[in-house]
């Protein structure tokens, strides 16, 4: 099929509309900064608390409407995520599409998740600004080598696998995984770095927006700057919160990720995206 050059030009003209909306300063962070984040977890609320220690992993069931709340007191310079629909676990999450949609690389709080269907399948309702890297994929056993020398150290590529099976999944359903707690920035000549002036002791908070099978490993970043791998353990807690409002930050800071919470809902009521 061919576009006439009256289309194309529409076409191009809504894309850079849609993008200086979507990057447009100001509004979202306004938003942000005037939008709580949690607190203190109540214990009456708390379903499981677990603590990872360095260099092993959790994988857990989250429903949706529970929190996820991974609390990263020693700073560990990194903690990768990945997580599945627990209903379809063809559906996963989607790295590319999580900034792509929403216009940015700065994933942090007021943000979602998306799958790999266009879906929310979490929200990232507490934590540091820009804190949750979708861009530079997770530690493998290569990786290892070449960092610290030593190949047979853990891996969270590794760890997502070992975790995938003991919900009868394969190599074939572990995707591209995101790391929390690592202040990733694109440079201006496209490179990738590590922040180093970021503070890393802090808590993340991702609300799920569907049943999700999660899964976190406690191992550092591939870019993290330290030159020894030595993990500290971190805390786990999945726990009951208030349901959001009409005007959820996450739910409406951008069009598409309200078409995301959307693509969400039809998939709960049987409707089609």
């Amino acid at each position: 099929m061919q576009f006439s050059p009256e289309v194309i030009e529409a076409a191009k003209a809504r894309y850079a509309e849609l993008k200086a909306a979507g990057q447009a300063e100001g509004a979202f962070e306004a938003r942000r900064d005037a939008t709580p984040a949690p607190g203190a977890i109540p214990q009456a609320s708390v379903l499981a608390a677990d603590t990872i220690p360095g260099g092993w992993y959790w994988h857990g069931i989250v429903r949706a409407g529970e929190m996820l709340s991974v609390d990263n007191t020693s700073g560990n310079e990194g903690v990768p995520l990945l997580l599945w629909n627990a209903h379809d676990p063809s559906e996963r999450l989607n790295p590319a599409d999580t900034v792509k949609v929403q216009w940015t690389a700065a994933i942090g709080r007021g943000r979602v998740l998306l799958s790999d269907m266009g879906r929310a399948m979490a929200s990232v309702v507490g934590g540091p600004e820009g804190m949750i890297d979708c861009l530079s994929g997770v530690s493998t056993p290569h990786s290892n080598a070449l960092k610290y020398g030593d190949g047979t150290l853990p891996a969270a590529s590794v760890h997502f696998l070992r975790a995938g099976a003991k919900h009868g999944l394969g190599k074939r359903d572990v995707g591209p995984a995101i790391t929390l707690f690592a202040p990733v920035r694109v440079g201006p000549d496209g490179a990738l770095g590590w922040d180093g002036e970021t503070r890393l002791s802090a808590r993340i908070d991702l609300r799920a927006e569907m049943d999700l099978i999660a899964a976190l490993s406690n191992t550092p970043h591939p870019l993290s700057p330290s030159a020894s791998f030595a993990p500290q353990p971190v805390t786990v807690t999945v726990w009951r919160a208030d349901p959001p409002g009409i005007d959820d930050l996450c739910r409406t800071a951008t069009p598409e990720a309200a078409r995301a919470f959307d693509n969400t809902a039809a998939m709960r009521t049987g409707g089609a995206r």
